[in-house]
């Protein structure tokens, strides 16, 4: 999958209430979230496609296994022109799907304070 299209800036882990965290802790929740979101928008993605997206999708992950592993620009390069064809709301829908989980991470946050 391409690379995720938000940032995780120093006021969101500030609003989670993590930003007081060591640098690596940071930078290992950060990690976790993307990949965590990273895997949302796969499967939102999954759901959403028709049979002719399904298709192209399949060529395209064809298209990735024919370039070294070690190309990962390459590989980010040819999703990213795939999602501009065939979902161009893709960073819309990423910055939503990250809003979620915020959302849910605070409601956490809240409850376990609480406790």
């Amino acid at each position: 999958m391409t690379q995720v299209p938000v940032q995780l800036d120093e006021n969101f882990l500030n609003d989670l209430g993590i930003g007081s965290l060591p640098e690596e802790q940071k930078r290992a929740f950060a990690e976790s979230l993307l990949e965590t979101l990273q895997l949302r928008l796969q499967n939102r993605l999954g759901i959403d496609m028709d049979e002719a997206q399904t298709e192209s999708f399949a060529m395209l992950a064809l298209d990735m296994d024919k370039l070294p592993e070690s190309d990962v620009e390459g590989k980010q390069r040819l999703m990213q022109q795939w999602l501009a064809v065939n979902r161009p709301d893709y960073k819309e829908m990423a910055a939503e799907e990250l809003g979620k989980m915020k959302e849910e991470l605070l409601v956490v946050s809240n409850v376990s304070s609480s406790s």
